[in-house]
């Protein structure tokens, strides 16, 4: 998984949301504890019930949406750390702000072809 992660969320009619957030917070490789903590906030964003959620292999996609660029310029202002202590601290901090709903940026709906 990546540092930075674009997640695919399909509503009820059947439309795909996208987001950004931070890929490597619960687990280095399986994205299923993500996508379960991301289910539980889509409410905040307009989704009531969301039908899956997928965390994508690349941001390409979801490059499409709307206010991608917006997402990824704010989620990619902060740095992460480097070293054993330091980085600790920081992904632990991510972790708690992912589980309240924070750190999980809207990008919207792709763009249909014109």
């Amino acid at each position: 998984m990546d540092d930075i992660v674009a997640v695919k969320v399909r509503d009820s009619r059947e439309q795909a949301h996208y987001f950004l957030t931070w890929g490597r917070i619960f687990d280095r490789v399986d994205s299923k504890g993500l996508e379960v903590v991301i289910t539980k906030h889509m409410s905040k964003f307009g989704i009531k019930n969301p039908r899956s959620v997928i965390i994508c292999d690349n941001l390409k996609k979801a490059s499409k949406a709307r206010f991608f660029y917006e997402a990824f310029f704010h989620i990619s202002q902060e740095k992460i750390p480097f070293g054993v202590s330091t980085y600790s601290r920081w992904r632990a901090k991510k972790k708690r702000q992912i589980l309240s709903g924070q750190q999980i940026f809207y990008c919207g709906v792709r763009k249909k072809k014109a």
